[in-house]
């Protein structure tokens, strides 16, 4: 594998919406999300397992469910079962505290597509804070996940 190219599947796990974005060699290359992939165990496994036999990333990065996660419910019962998968596919993989470098999600996700134009079409509106967030957020939370470790990676730590 040619330096720099290596694939990174960021996956992020939220209580309605489940979603990845592929990167190579830096760059956003596809990215996808499911509702319906949220409502039970074996539906999230299967939306990331067949993700990754499509993309056949060389690594892995979700958030770590036994670190300080906000994840409850379905959504850690997901994101622990999705990195047992992993773990019992010797897939390589990274997992990742959700740190806040940001006022907000949406602050975040803003300077993530000035950083990657390929998904700034995804960006999503500002809301309200009594609103329920716009879903396509998750894109930018499974890209943050990766471009931290893309960072660390890269410093050897």
């Amino acid at each position: 594998m040619a330096a720099g190219r290596e694939r990174w599947l960021g996956v992020s796990v939220a209580s309605c919406r489940i979603a990845y974005v592929l990167l190579i060699g830096g760059q956003v290359k596809e990215w996808a999300k499911s509702r319906e992939a949220t409502k039970t165990v074996p539906k999230a496994r299967s939306f990331i397992r067949m993700a990754m036999e499509r993309h056949k990333p060389d690594y892995v990065v979700l958030e770590d469910p036994g670190g300080k996660t906000r994840k409850r419910g379905q959504s850690l019962k997901i994101l622990q079962a999705l990195v047992q998968d992993l773990k019992d596919n010797s897939q390589a993989h990274c997992l990742r505290e959700r740190s806040h470098s940001y006022a907000n999600k949406h602050e975040e996700a803003i300077a993530l597509a000035k950083d990657h134009p390929e998904i700034g079409s995804e960006l999503p509106k500002r809301h309200p804070f009594y609103d329920n967030e716009d879903p396509k957020i998750a894109y930018f939370e499974a890209l943050s996940l990766v471009e931290k470790e893309i960072r660390a990676h890269s410093k050897g730590t």
